[in-house]
């Protein structure tokens, strides 16, 4: 694996690792509903924090619970109830605890590089990442 994308999935690897996994089983009812029942709001106190009418917000938390709600509403949502939306992909555990677990199951270049790499190590030739170069050029 290149050491950009190595990088990269690392990066992706450190996100899973805090609450994002645990995130990933939504309530039944929907994250909207949810955090608004947390934060003791009513659906018309939520739909006049985004200008719109009460059906109206109701509308998008059963489109939310069906999962046929936009992103964009999901987002203008959450910075209603001030939140960020937070949205991610992450492995199922059966077939990858992490992104770098992935990432070797779909190389198929995989066997041929880490033995590049190996050989390289031994000889000192370890690749490694430009240094950052200070400001604009």
């Amino acid at each position: 694996m290149g050491e950009p994308r190595k990088v990269l999935v690392q990066a992706l690897d450190v996100a899973i690792a805090g609450n994002i996994a645990l995130a990933a089983t939504k309530p039944t009812r929907g994250w909207l509903r949810a955090a608004r029942k947390a934060l003791h709001m009513t659906q018309r106190q939520m739909a006049q924090r985004l200008g719109m009418k009460q059906q109206a917000y109701a509308s998008i938390e059963v489109r939310e619970q069906s999962e046929r709600v936009s992103l964009e509403t999901l987002r203008r949502a959450a910075g209603a109830l001030d939140c960020d939306l937070v949205y991610a992909l992450v492995p199922k555990k059966a077939i990858a605890a992490t992104f770098a677990d992935l990432s070797a199951k779909y190389d198929p270049d995989l066997g041929l590089r880490k033995a590049t790499e190996h050989s390289m190590a031994l000889e000192g030739q370890v690749p490694r990442l430009p240094a950052p170069k200070d400001g604009p050029a």
